[in-house]
Protein backbone atom coordinates (compact mmCIF):
# COMPACT_ATOMS: atom_id res chain seq x y z
CA UNK A 1 0.00 0.00 0.00
CA UNK A 2 1.45 3.43 -1.04
CA UNK A 3 1.89 6.20 1.16
CA UNK A 4 -0.99 8.25 -0.09
CA UNK A 5 -3.32 5.24 0.42
CA UNK A 6 -1.96 4.85 4.15
CA UNK A 7 -2.89 8.58 4.53
CA UNK A 8 -6.36 7.68 3.60
CA UNK A 9 -6.79 4.74 5.70
CA UNK A 10 -5.79 6.86 8.38
CA UNK A 11 -8.31 9.63 7.66
CA UNK A 12 -10.83 7.21 7.26
CA UNK A 13 -10.30 6.28 10.90
CA UNK A 14 -12.87 7.79 13.47
CA UNK A 15 -10.91 9.29 16.40
CA UNK A 16 -11.68 12.45 18.92
CA UNK A 17 -10.19 15.64 17.75
CA UNK A 18 -6.67 16.12 19.38
CA UNK A 19 -6.48 17.63 22.73
CA UNK A 20 -9.86 16.21 23.64
CA UNK A 21 -10.84 13.70 26.43
CA UNK A 22 -12.05 10.09 24.71
CA UNK A 23 -15.98 9.55 24.73
CA UNK A 24 -16.14 7.32 27.92
CA UNK A 25 -20.35 8.31 28.39
CA UNK A 26 -23.23 6.16 27.09
CA UNK A 27 -25.78 8.01 25.03
CA UNK A 28 -28.43 10.13 26.45
CA UNK A 29 -31.98 10.97 25.09
CA UNK A 30 -32.03 14.45 24.37
CA UNK A 31 -35.83 15.24 22.88
CA UNK A 32 -38.92 12.80 22.83
CA UNK A 33 -41.92 13.85 20.62
CA UNK A 34 -44.70 13.71 21.99
CA UNK A 35 -43.74 15.59 25.05
CA UNK A 36 -44.29 12.49 27.69
CA UNK A 37 -47.25 12.45 29.57
CA UNK A 38 -49.27 14.76 27.46
CA UNK A 39 -52.56 14.62 25.35
CA UNK A 40 -52.46 14.55 22.12
CA UNK A 41 -55.92 14.71 20.19
CA UNK A 42 -55.64 13.31 16.92
CA UNK A 43 -52.26 13.23 16.59
CA UNK A 44 -50.97 11.60 13.36
CA UNK A 45 -47.01 12.04 13.22
CA UNK A 46 -44.21 10.23 14.04
CA UNK A 47 -42.83 9.52 17.55
CA UNK A 48 -39.09 10.63 17.54
CA UNK A 49 -36.41 10.00 19.90
CA UNK A 50 -32.70 11.66 20.08
CA UNK A 51 -29.94 11.50 21.00
CA UNK A 52 -27.13 13.53 22.78
CA UNK A 53 -24.26 12.11 20.01
CA UNK A 54 -24.64 9.82 17.08
CA UNK A 55 -25.69 6.29 17.79
CA UNK A 56 -25.49 2.86 16.57
CA UNK A 57 -29.46 1.79 16.36
CA UNK A 58 -30.21 -2.25 15.13
CA UNK A 59 -31.83 -3.42 12.31
CA UNK A 60 -34.56 -5.05 14.09
CA UNK A 61 -35.36 -2.14 16.32
CA UNK A 62 -38.92 -2.57 14.98
CA UNK A 63 -39.40 -5.79 17.07
CA UNK A 64 -37.23 -4.58 19.93
CA UNK A 65 -38.99 -1.63 20.31
CA UNK A 66 -41.98 -2.70 22.98
CA UNK A 67 -45.22 -0.64 22.11
CA UNK A 68 -48.69 -0.98 23.84
CA UNK A 69 -51.24 -0.72 22.73
CA UNK A 70 -49.78 -3.72 20.87
CA UNK A 71 -49.28 -2.84 17.24
CA UNK A 72 -47.17 -3.49 13.86
CA UNK A 73 -44.98 -0.15 13.88
CA UNK A 74 -42.41 0.81 11.31
CA UNK A 75 -39.37 2.64 12.06
CA UNK A 76 -36.89 5.31 10.62
CA UNK A 77 -33.47 5.44 11.34
CA UNK A 78 -31.34 8.47 11.45
CA UNK A 79 -28.12 9.81 12.12
CA UNK A 80 -28.56 10.59 15.87
CA UNK A 81 -31.87 9.11 16.76
CA UNK A 82 -34.75 7.42 15.12
CA UNK A 83 -38.78 7.84 14.68
CA UNK A 84 -41.61 5.72 14.48
CA UNK A 85 -45.40 5.07 14.15
CA UNK A 86 -48.16 2.18 13.62
CA UNK A 87 -48.21 0.63 9.75
CA UNK A 88 -52.70 1.55 10.93
CA UNK A 89 -51.98 4.87 12.50
CA UNK A 90 -52.20 6.13 15.86
CA UNK A 91 -55.78 4.78 17.98
CA UNK A 92 -58.00 7.91 19.17
CA UNK A 93 -58.54 7.71 22.63
CA UNK A 94 -55.99 5.68 23.75
CA UNK A 95 -52.94 6.11 26.07
CA UNK A 96 -49.88 5.08 23.86
CA UNK A 97 -46.53 3.56 26.32
CA UNK A 98 -43.35 2.84 24.38
CA UNK A 99 -40.43 1.33 25.78
CA UNK A 100 -36.89 2.38 24.07
CA UNK A 101 -34.49 -0.81 24.99
CA UNK A 102 -31.34 -1.01 26.77
CA UNK A 103 -27.57 -1.46 24.74
CA UNK A 104 -27.92 1.56 22.26
CA UNK A 105 -24.50 2.32 21.22
CA UNK A 106 -22.77 5.08 20.54
CA UNK A 107 -20.65 5.48 17.08
CA UNK A 108 -17.27 6.64 18.60
CA UNK A 109 -16.34 4.26 21.25
CA UNK A 110 -18.81 0.98 20.46
CA UNK A 111 -18.44 0.14 24.16
CA UNK A 112 -20.50 3.09 25.86
CA UNK A 113 -24.51 1.71 25.57
CA UNK A 114 -26.94 2.42 27.50
CA UNK A 115 -27.64 0.55 30.78
CA UNK A 116 -31.60 0.31 31.40
CA UNK A 117 -34.89 0.74 28.93
CA UNK A 118 -36.47 4.44 28.74
CA UNK A 119 -40.43 4.43 29.26
CA UNK A 120 -42.54 7.16 27.70
CA UNK A 121 -46.26 7.68 27.51
CA UNK A 122 -48.16 10.04 25.79
CA UNK A 123 -52.47 9.73 25.39
CA UNK A 124 -54.59 10.31 22.11
CA UNK A 125 -57.78 11.46 23.97
CA UNK A 126 -58.08 10.01 27.64
CA UNK A 127 -56.42 11.33 31.00
CA UNK A 128 -52.98 9.95 31.81
CA UNK A 129 -53.66 7.71 34.86
CA UNK A 130 -50.58 6.35 37.05
CA UNK A 131 -51.76 2.88 37.10
CA UNK A 132 -48.90 0.08 36.57
CA UNK A 133 -49.54 -4.10 35.88
CA UNK A 134 -47.34 -6.58 36.22
CA UNK A 135 -47.79 -9.99 35.14
CA UNK A 136 -46.09 -12.89 35.40
CA UNK A 137 -46.10 -15.64 32.66
CA UNK A 138 -45.11 -19.20 33.59
CA UNK A 139 -45.46 -23.03 31.67
CA UNK A 140 -48.41 -24.73 32.74
CA UNK A 141 -46.68 -27.72 32.48
CA UNK A 142 -43.21 -27.13 33.37
CA UNK A 143 -43.74 -24.16 35.66
CA UNK A 144 -40.64 -22.27 34.63
CA UNK A 145 -40.95 -18.72 33.35
CA UNK A 146 -41.97 -17.81 29.70
CA UNK A 147 -39.94 -15.57 27.94
CA UNK A 148 -41.32 -13.93 24.84
CA UNK A 149 -44.91 -14.53 25.44
CA UNK A 150 -47.99 -11.37 24.32
CA UNK A 151 -49.66 -10.41 27.41
CA UNK A 152 -52.91 -8.84 26.13
CA UNK A 153 -55.79 -6.45 28.08
CA UNK A 154 -58.97 -5.96 26.79
CA UNK A 155 -61.50 -3.22 28.77
CA UNK A 156 -64.98 -4.34 28.60
CA UNK A 157 -66.52 -2.67 25.54
CA UNK A 158 -63.50 -1.58 23.86
CA UNK A 159 -61.14 -3.20 21.56
CA UNK A 160 -57.64 -1.11 22.20
CA UNK A 161 -55.13 -3.93 22.65
CA UNK A 162 -53.11 -2.95 25.66
CA UNK A 163 -50.23 -5.50 26.73
CA UNK A 164 -46.36 -6.27 26.16
CA UNK A 165 -44.07 -9.07 25.13
CA UNK A 166 -42.60 -11.01 28.55
CA UNK A 167 -38.92 -10.64 29.33
CA UNK A 168 -36.33 -13.80 29.48
CA UNK A 169 -37.81 -13.42 33.46
CA UNK A 170 -41.30 -13.96 32.35
CA UNK A 171 -42.56 -10.61 33.42
CA UNK A 172 -44.45 -7.90 31.75
CA UNK A 173 -45.19 -4.44 33.06
CA UNK A 174 -47.65 -2.24 31.50
CA UNK A 175 -47.91 1.23 32.13
CA UNK A 176 -50.68 4.07 32.34
CA UNK A 177 -53.72 1.62 32.04
CA UNK A 178 -57.09 3.85 32.48
CA UNK A 179 -58.56 2.11 35.13
CA UNK A 180 -61.33 -0.28 35.07
CA UNK A 181 -61.86 -4.12 34.33
CA UNK A 182 -60.06 -5.73 31.68
CA UNK A 183 -60.11 -9.69 29.97
CA UNK A 184 -56.61 -10.10 30.02
CA UNK A 185 -54.43 -12.97 27.71
CA UNK A 186 -51.22 -14.58 27.81
CA UNK A 187 -50.49 -16.39 24.27
CA UNK A 188 -47.40 -17.40 22.52
CA UNK A 189 -48.19 -15.05 19.33
CA UNK A 190 -46.77 -17.39 16.65
CA UNK A 191 -47.79 -15.16 13.49
CA UNK A 192 -47.29 -11.82 15.66
CA UNK A 193 -50.96 -10.32 14.54
CA UNK A 194 -51.36 -9.40 18.14
CA UNK A 195 -54.56 -11.56 18.45
CA UNK A 196 -54.71 -14.86 20.28
CA UNK A 197 -56.11 -17.93 18.22
CA UNK A 198 -56.96 -20.87 20.52
CA UNK A 199 -56.39 -23.07 17.85
CA UNK A 200 -52.58 -23.36 17.43
CA UNK A 201 -51.30 -21.44 20.24
CA UNK A 202 -50.41 -21.56 24.23
CA UNK A 203 -52.39 -19.38 25.68
CA UNK A 204 -54.08 -18.64 29.43
CA UNK A 205 -56.73 -15.93 30.28
CA UNK A 206 -58.13 -14.19 33.46
CA UNK A 207 -60.46 -11.12 34.52
CA UNK A 208 -58.15 -8.02 35.74
CA UNK A 209 -59.23 -5.30 37.65
CA UNK A 210 -56.71 -2.34 37.21
CA UNK A 211 -57.19 0.28 40.18
CA UNK A 212 -54.94 3.65 39.95
CA UNK A 213 -52.09 4.32 42.27
CA UNK A 214 -52.38 0.59 42.60
CA UNK A 215 -50.09 -2.31 41.04
CA UNK A 216 -51.88 -5.19 39.83
CA UNK A 217 -50.05 -8.15 40.11
CA UNK A 218 -51.29 -11.29 37.30
CA UNK A 219 -49.98 -14.94 37.35
CA UNK A 220 -50.57 -16.47 33.86
CA UNK A 221 -49.74 -20.22 33.22
CA UNK A 222 -50.02 -20.37 29.71
CA UNK A 223 -50.75 -24.44 28.44
CA UNK A 224 -51.15 -25.74 25.05
CA UNK A 225 -54.91 -25.61 23.03
CA UNK A 226 -56.64 -28.66 23.50
CA UNK A 227 -59.97 -29.35 22.63
CA UNK A 228 -60.51 -32.73 22.92
CA UNK A 229 -61.58 -34.67 25.79
CA UNK A 230 -59.09 -37.09 27.47
CA UNK A 231 -59.07 -40.51 26.71
CA UNK A 232 -57.23 -43.44 28.51
CA UNK A 233 -54.84 -45.05 26.71
CA UNK A 234 -52.93 -48.27 28.61
CA UNK A 235 -52.09 -49.32 32.38
CA UNK A 236 -48.44 -50.30 33.73
CA UNK A 237 -48.27 -52.19 36.86
CA UNK A 238 -46.00 -50.72 39.52
CA UNK A 239 -46.04 -52.01 42.39
CA UNK A 240 -47.99 -54.63 44.60
CA UNK A 241 -50.34 -51.83 45.28
CA UNK A 242 -49.76 -49.23 42.64
CA UNK A 243 -50.27 -49.20 38.62
CA UNK A 244 -50.52 -46.12 36.48
CA UNK A 245 -53.43 -45.22 33.80
CA UNK A 246 -51.93 -43.28 31.28
CA UNK A 247 -54.19 -40.73 29.12
CA UNK A 248 -53.37 -38.87 25.40
CA UNK A 249 -54.05 -35.48 27.42
CA UNK A 250 -52.05 -33.40 30.49
CA UNK A 251 -54.69 -33.81 33.39
CA UNK A 252 -55.72 -31.14 36.09
CA UNK A 253 -53.99 -31.70 39.26
CA UNK A 254 -54.88 -32.07 41.62
CA UNK A 255 -57.45 -34.51 40.56
CA UNK A 256 -61.20 -33.24 40.92
CA UNK A 257 -63.47 -34.80 43.68
CA UNK A 258 -65.78 -35.67 40.94
CA UNK A 259 -63.22 -37.98 39.02
CA UNK A 260 -63.40 -41.52 39.80
CA UNK A 261 -61.41 -45.12 38.91
CA UNK A 262 -63.18 -48.37 39.47
CA UNK A 263 -61.11 -51.74 39.54
CA UNK A 264 -62.42 -55.07 38.90
CA UNK A 265 -60.28 -58.09 40.23
CA UNK A 266 -59.70 -61.51 37.96
CA UNK A 267 -62.57 -62.64 39.89
CA UNK A 268 -64.39 -59.82 38.70
CA UNK A 269 -65.44 -58.49 41.87
CA UNK A 270 -64.80 -55.24 42.32
CA UNK A 271 -61.52 -53.94 44.52
CA UNK A 272 -61.43 -50.95 47.24
CA UNK A 273 -59.22 -48.01 45.43
CA UNK A 274 -57.24 -45.80 48.30
CA UNK A 275 -55.50 -42.90 45.95
CA UNK A 276 -55.67 -41.21 43.12
CA UNK A 277 -52.91 -38.92 41.89
CA UNK A 278 -51.58 -37.21 38.77
CA UNK A 279 -48.40 -37.88 38.31
CA UNK A 280 -45.23 -39.85 36.22
CA UNK A 281 -44.69 -42.81 37.89
CA UNK A 282 -45.68 -44.54 41.37
CA UNK A 283 -42.43 -43.54 43.15
CA UNK A 284 -42.36 -39.77 42.04
CA UNK A 285 -45.39 -39.09 43.78
CA UNK A 286 -46.40 -39.08 47.68
CA UNK A 287 -49.81 -40.68 49.11
CA UNK A 288 -51.64 -38.17 51.75
CA UNK A 289 -51.48 -41.47 53.98
CA UNK A 290 -47.75 -41.57 54.20
CA UNK A 291 -47.14 -38.78 54.82
CA UNK A 292 -49.59 -39.05 57.94
CA UNK A 293 -48.11 -42.31 58.78
CA UNK A 294 -44.37 -41.27 58.87
CA UNK A 295 -45.08 -38.44 61.40
CA UNK A 296 -47.28 -40.87 63.49
CA UNK A 297 -44.08 -43.64 63.60
CA UNK A 298 -42.01 -40.67 65.52
CA UNK A 299 -44.24 -39.20 67.34
CA UNK A 300 -42.88 -41.81 70.55
CA UNK A 301 -39.30 -40.27 69.81
CA UNK A 302 -40.93 -36.90 70.60
CA UNK A 303 -41.73 -37.62 74.25
CA UNK A 304 -38.59 -39.10 74.84
CA UNK A 305 -36.87 -36.23 73.57
CA UNK A 306 -38.97 -33.85 75.53
CA UNK A 307 -38.06 -36.16 78.91
CA UNK A 308 -34.32 -36.33 77.96
CA UNK A 309 -33.89 -32.81 78.91
CA UNK A 310 -34.70 -33.55 82.50
CA UNK A 311 -31.14 -31.94 82.91
CA UNK A 312 -34.50 -29.87 84.23
CA UNK A 313 -32.00 -31.03 87.49
CA UNK A 314 -30.61 -27.89 87.11
CA UNK A 315 -33.76 -26.57 88.81
CA UNK A 316 -33.38 -29.09 91.23
CA UNK A 317 -29.69 -28.23 91.73
CA UNK A 318 -31.43 -24.48 92.59
CA UNK A 319 -33.68 -25.99 95.14
CA UNK A 320 -31.37 -27.87 97.04
CA UNK A 321 -29.91 -24.06 98.26
CA UNK A 322 -30.77 -22.95 101.82
CA UNK A 323 -34.08 -21.01 100.85
CA UNK A 324 -36.61 -22.86 98.92
CA UNK A 325 -38.06 -19.63 98.21
CA UNK A 326 -35.25 -18.28 96.42
CA UNK A 327 -35.29 -21.41 94.44
CA UNK A 328 -38.51 -20.83 93.03
CA UNK A 329 -37.74 -17.11 91.96
CA UNK A 330 -34.46 -19.03 90.42
CA UNK A 331 -36.61 -21.68 88.73
CA UNK A 332 -39.79 -19.58 87.31
CA UNK A 333 -37.28 -16.72 85.60
CA UNK A 334 -38.85 -16.66 81.19
CA UNK A 335 -35.06 -17.96 80.85
CA UNK A 336 -35.79 -21.29 82.49
CA UNK A 337 -39.44 -21.44 82.55
CA UNK A 338 -41.27 -23.82 80.08
CA UNK A 339 -44.23 -21.91 79.32
CA UNK A 340 -41.96 -19.13 77.62
CA UNK A 341 -40.17 -22.23 75.62
CA UNK A 342 -44.08 -23.58 74.43
CA UNK A 343 -44.50 -19.67 73.25
CA UNK A 344 -41.67 -19.87 71.62
CA UNK A 345 -42.25 -23.53 70.15
CA UNK A 346 -45.74 -22.38 68.71
CA UNK A 347 -44.03 -19.20 66.95
CA UNK A 348 -41.17 -21.57 65.05
CA UNK A 349 -44.37 -23.85 64.18
CA UNK A 350 -46.17 -21.56 62.98
CA UNK A 351 -43.35 -19.64 61.10
CA UNK A 352 -42.30 -23.40 59.83
CA UNK A 353 -45.70 -24.10 58.38
CA UNK A 354 -45.78 -20.59 56.72
CA UNK A 355 -42.32 -21.61 54.86
CA UNK A 356 -43.70 -25.29 54.40
CA UNK A 357 -46.77 -23.15 52.00
CA UNK A 358 -44.68 -21.08 50.26
CA UNK A 359 -41.95 -23.48 49.49
CA UNK A 360 -44.57 -26.34 48.75
CA UNK A 361 -43.99 -27.64 45.13
CA UNK A 362 -46.19 -26.64 42.40
CA UNK A 363 -48.86 -29.56 41.43
CA UNK A 364 -47.80 -29.90 37.55
CA UNK A 365 -49.74 -31.54 35.08
CA UNK A 366 -49.09 -35.33 34.24
CA UNK A 367 -50.60 -37.88 31.57
CA UNK A 368 -51.35 -40.16 34.08
CA UNK A 369 -52.84 -41.08 37.22
CA UNK A 370 -51.62 -43.07 39.87
CA UNK A 371 -54.03 -45.41 41.96
CA UNK A 372 -53.50 -47.24 44.82
CA UNK A 373 -55.88 -50.51 46.33
CA UNK A 374 -56.39 -50.94 49.60
CA UNK A 375 -55.13 -55.32 48.53
CA UNK A 376 -52.55 -56.44 47.20
CA UNK A 377 -52.39 -57.21 42.97
CA UNK A 378 -53.14 -61.01 42.67
CA UNK A 379 -52.29 -62.65 39.61
CA UNK A 380 -54.83 -62.27 36.80
CA UNK A 381 -56.20 -59.90 34.42
CA UNK A 382 -58.09 -57.26 36.39
CA UNK A 383 -60.53 -54.24 34.31
CA UNK A 384 -60.17 -50.87 35.43
CA UNK A 385 -63.00 -48.17 34.40
CA UNK A 386 -61.92 -44.28 34.69
CA UNK A 387 -64.71 -41.34 34.63
CA UNK A 388 -64.77 -37.97 34.94
CA UNK A 389 -61.21 -37.70 34.26
CA UNK A 390 -60.35 -33.69 33.47
CA UNK A 391 -57.75 -32.32 31.29
CA UNK A 392 -55.82 -28.99 30.94
CA UNK A 393 -58.47 -27.51 28.79
CA UNK A 394 -60.68 -28.54 31.60
CA UNK A 395 -62.73 -31.15 29.21
CA UNK A 396 -64.19 -34.46 30.73
CA UNK A 397 -63.21 -38.05 29.80
CA UNK A 398 -62.14 -41.21 30.60
CA UNK A 399 -62.44 -44.79 29.30
CA UNK A 400 -61.92 -48.42 30.34
CA UNK A 401 -59.33 -51.20 29.62
CA UNK A 402 -57.90 -54.51 31.30
CA UNK A 403 -53.99 -54.75 32.10
CA UNK A 404 -52.77 -58.30 33.73
CA UNK A 405 -50.91 -58.16 37.14
CA UNK A 406 -47.66 -60.39 37.43
CA UNK A 407 -49.13 -61.03 41.37
CA UNK A 408 -47.44 -60.04 44.15
CA UNK A 409 -46.76 -61.61 47.85
CA UNK A 410 -48.19 -59.96 51.17
CA UNK A 411 -45.67 -57.58 51.85
CA UNK A 412 -47.30 -56.35 55.20
CA UNK A 413 -45.43 -59.29 56.81
CA UNK A 414 -41.84 -57.97 56.19
CA UNK A 415 -43.22 -54.09 57.13
CA UNK A 416 -44.30 -55.54 60.68
CA UNK A 417 -41.33 -57.50 61.54
CA UNK A 418 -39.35 -54.25 61.50
CA UNK A 419 -40.82 -52.93 64.34
CA UNK A 420 -40.07 -55.72 66.25
CA UNK A 421 -36.41 -55.55 65.21
CA UNK A 422 -36.84 -52.15 65.89
CA UNK A 423 -37.98 -52.98 69.18
CA UNK A 424 -35.28 -55.67 70.08
CA UNK A 425 -32.77 -52.96 69.16
CA UNK A 426 -33.28 -50.77 72.61
CA UNK A 427 -32.46 -54.24 74.29
CA UNK A 428 -29.72 -55.33 72.72
CA UNK A 429 -27.79 -51.88 72.74
CA UNK A 430 -29.14 -51.89 76.98
CA UNK A 431 -27.46 -55.04 77.15
CA UNK A 432 -24.63 -54.78 75.33
CA UNK A 433 -22.97 -51.69 76.57
CA UNK A 434 -23.10 -52.41 80.37
CA UNK A 435 -21.13 -55.46 79.71
CA UNK A 436 -18.40 -53.87 77.37
CA UNK A 437 -18.19 -50.78 79.64
CA UNK A 438 -17.38 -53.55 82.53
CA UNK A 439 -14.82 -55.56 80.24
CA UNK A 440 -12.84 -52.27 79.58
CA UNK A 441 -11.66 -52.22 83.48
CA UNK A 442 -10.57 -55.76 83.52
CA UNK A 443 -8.60 -55.56 80.45
CA UNK A 444 -7.01 -51.54 81.99
CA UNK A 445 -6.36 -53.65 84.66
CA UNK A 446 -3.80 -55.92 82.64
CA UNK A 447 -1.89 -53.75 81.30
CA UNK A 448 -0.42 -53.13 84.99
CA UNK A 449 0.73 -57.05 85.03
CA UNK A 450 2.54 -56.25 81.85
CA UNK A 451 3.98 -52.69 82.63
CA UNK A 452 5.53 -54.47 85.70
CA UNK A 453 7.63 -56.99 83.57
CA UNK A 454 9.83 -54.38 82.00
CA UNK A 455 11.17 -53.35 85.34
CA UNK A 456 12.95 -57.10 85.53
CA UNK A 457 14.08 -56.73 81.87
CA UNK A 458 15.51 -53.00 83.08
CA UNK A 459 16.91 -54.35 85.92
CA UNK A 460 18.89 -57.47 83.98
CA UNK A 461 19.95 -54.85 81.50
CA UNK A 462 21.66 -52.67 84.49
CA UNK A 463 23.56 -56.20 84.97
CA UNK A 464 24.48 -56.77 82.20
CA UNK A 465 27.15 -53.73 81.61
CA UNK A 466 28.27 -53.91 85.52
CA UNK A 467 30.47 -57.12 84.12
CA UNK A 468 33.34 -54.76 82.09
CA UNK A 469 32.96 -51.65 83.67
CA UNK A 470 35.88 -52.44 85.90
CA UNK A 471 37.07 -48.61 86.36
CA UNK A 472 35.49 -48.10 89.39
CA UNK A 473 38.57 -49.58 90.86
CA UNK A 474 39.91 -45.99 89.79
CA UNK A 475 38.13 -45.01 92.71
CA UNK A 476 40.36 -46.32 95.23
CA UNK A 477 41.61 -43.72 98.11
CA UNK A 478 44.85 -42.43 97.56
CA UNK A 479 46.08 -43.54 101.37
CA UNK A 480 46.26 -47.42 99.89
Amino acid sequence: MGAAALALAACALERPPPGHRPDEEAPVITTVTPVPDTIMQGFGGRAVIRFDEPVNLSNNLARELLISPLAEIEVGIGFSGFSFRPVDGWLNGAVYCYTVPEGIRDLTRQRNRTEDPSTFCFSTGPEISDTRVLATVTSGLTGSQTPNVTVLLNAEGDSIPYGGLSGSDGIVEIRSLPPGTYSGYAFLDRNRDFSLDTGIEDHDSLAVEVLVTDTTFLEFSVLPPDTTAPVLGRVLVEGPKTFRLEFDDYLLNPIPDSTVVEVFGPDGEPREVTGLLVGGSASAVVFPEDTITAPEEGDPATPDSVEAPDPGAVPDSVVSQDTAAEADSVVVPDSLGAEPSAADSAAADTTEAETAGDDAPVLLPAQAIIVRTAAVLDSGEYRVVASNVVNVRLHVGGGDTTFVSPGFTEREDSVAAVPDTAEALPDSVAAAPPDTTTVPPDTVAVPPDTAGAPPDTLANTRGTPRRPTRPRLLTVSPER
